[in-house]
């Protein structure tokens, strides 16, 4: 994909309400272009799994070749949300993958920041 083009596809196990284990696959570039249709989605799904008390999220990001500073800082105030209204419920996993470089490093940073509830897998 190329600069400004960023996919969301969402997936949900368990029983249909309330939805347990939500996944979200992202591929392509999240950068400024992009951070506001990232904003909006991560509120959106923060509101979901809030409303529906659901255990974890899964972000595989192994197909996201980019993510900029305003991205990040987007994903960290996801997190700072769930935290804030679930404690410890809502567990934050990503997938990644080794040959994106900025990815083991922004999610090592990430999960030094919220230990708690946030994991992550190098694919």
């Amino acid at each position: 994909m190329e600069q400004g083009m960023l996919a969301w596809t969402t997936a949900a196990s368990g029983p249909s309400s309330p939805r347990e284990e939500v996944e979200i696959s992202l591929a392509g570039s999240a950068d400024l272009t992009t951070a506001e249709e990232l904003r909006g989605n991560l509120r959106r799904l923060a509101g979901e799994l809030i409303r529906d008390k659901s255990r974890s999220v899964r972000f595989d990001v192994r197909e996201l070749h980019f993510m900029n500073s305003s991205c990040v800082k987007e994903v960290i105030t996801f997190v700072d949300v769930l935290r804030g209204n679930m404690g410890f419920q809502c567990r934050v996993q990503f997938v990644a993958d080794k040959r994106h470089a900025w990815q083991r490093r922004t999610l090592r940073v990430l999960k030094l920041m919220e230990p708690d509830i946030v994991s992550f897998a190098i694919d």
